[in-house]
């Protein structure tokens, strides 16, 4: 009866791993079920993205890049395909037309070095109208039925207020101001933007409109001071299970 032992210890033993096996691949399975897991619906979007259109920094500016002025031109230029922008009291941005349909669920990727931020911000809201500069932003822009009606995201780098922070634009009503990066920094910083997630938190709804631009800007006409920022890597992506 002793020589039985180590057999039904053995038969003990597979029986637990078969159970436990089981049961990991059953707790799988109802994590990522839609209706009762606890995996929200944003978290099951692959990470592993593919490009849908990347976003080049490349000389003369103005054949990839079109401008629009708001008071007098900030300065940008390519540095080995980087983007240097500088603003001395000026507030112009250069945009490149796309078309991305909403079911792609566009990132957006970049990344960014912020050197001089605008001073003399007065005001105690994040984007009062004397205090609207910022030292960089990234634009998402959802066609619309005119230029003023797109509904825009703008993603800005700030000094004063912590990431998270968000505003209407005291401009436009279907202009939301989301603060990505908060504090000085010498060092490149990445960004990953998942454009409808932010939307949705922004706006409340679902966009109307597929992507159609995609914009930058640095400015200082509003506290009449600098700033300065360095933009590279600018990309549209995709989860690559869409």
């Amino acid at each position: 009866m002793d020589s039985d032992l180590p057999k039904k210890s053995s038969l003990k033993w597979l029986f637990m791993l078969a159970l436990l096996s089981l049961l990991g691949l059953g707790a799988f399975w109802y994590l990522n079920q839609p209706h009762g897991g606890l995996l929200s619906i944003h978290s099951l979007v692959d990470p592993d993205l593919i490009p849908i259109k990347d976003i080049v920094f490349k000389e003369p500016l103005k054949q990839y890049w079109k401008e629009h002025v708001f008071k007098s031109p900030t300065s940008y230029r390519v540095e080995d395909g980087t983007l240097h922008a500088s603003s001395q009291g000026n507030s112009s941005m250069i945009y490149q037309n796309v078309h991305v349909d909403l079911s792609q669920r566009p990132f957006l990727e970049w990344e960014w070095k912020a050197i001089r931020f605008p001073s003399n911000k007065k005001g105690k809201g994040l984007a009062e109208k004397s205090n609207n500069d910022f030292a960089g932003r990234v634009y998402a822009i959802f066609k619309g039925n005119s230029p003023i009606a797109a509904d825009v995201i703008q993603y800005v780098w700030d000094d004063r207020y912590p990431e998270g922070t968000s505003s209407g634009s005291p401009f436009l009503n279907n202009v939301k101001i989301l603060v990505v990066q908060s504090g000085a920094s010498l060092e490149w910083v990445s960004e990953k933007r998942d454009i409808l997630e932010d939307y949705h938190r922004l706006f409340g709804r679902n966009p109307r409109w597929p992507l159609s631009a995609i914009a930058i800007m640095s400015d200082s006409d509003n506290t009449q001071t600098q700033s300065e920022i360095y933009y590279r890597n600018l990309c549209l992506k995709k989860p690559k299970s869409v």
